[in-house]
């Protein structure tokens, strides 16, 4: 058995649903290592978050059919624990959970920022061919 294979023999796997501020139905999956020091926290089921969010704010329903607004499926947060330091595999959990929920975050902000941005380009283009009565948004 190679080493893949002891790291697979060695290794927990946890899997639940999360409820939280972005979407009810990602899920999570927790891989300990305890031999290693080292808990991974996966969360999938994300790719659609921001247009989720998007869709709360507003009516534009093609802003659900651009890929660009989409990130990825997985996210993932690795906690290892130095070796000077106690194995705790609670708080490795909680470690590696809120890794992986900053990269979540970073996604779905930037996809937001894009939108917004893409918004912004339209309303300009709008307002050079004479459209006048669009508020500018900065002044409102």
């Amino acid at each position: 058995m190679g080493v893949f294979g002891k790291l697979l023999n060695n290794k927990k796997r946890e899997v639940k649903t999360m409820n939280d501020e972005w979407r009810e139905d990602s899920d999570l999956e927790f891989i300990t290592f305890p031999n290693k020091g080292i808990v991974v926290c996966k969360i999938h089921n994300c790719a659609f978050v921001p247009l989720i969010r998007i869709s709360k704010y507003t009516t534009d329903e093609e802003a659900c059919y651009e890929d660009k607004y989409i990130i990825p499926d997985t996210f993932v947060g690795v906690a290892r624990c130095n070796p000077d330091d106690a194995w705790d595999e609670a708080y490795g959990k909680k470690l590696a959970l809120v890794k992986a929920k900053a990269k979540r975050c970073r996604a779905v902000n930037n996809a937001i920022n894009q939108y917004i941005r893409d918004k912004e380009k339209e309303l300009k283009t709008l307002r050079q061919y004479g459209i006048r009565n669009i508020p500018d948004p900065k002044q409102v």
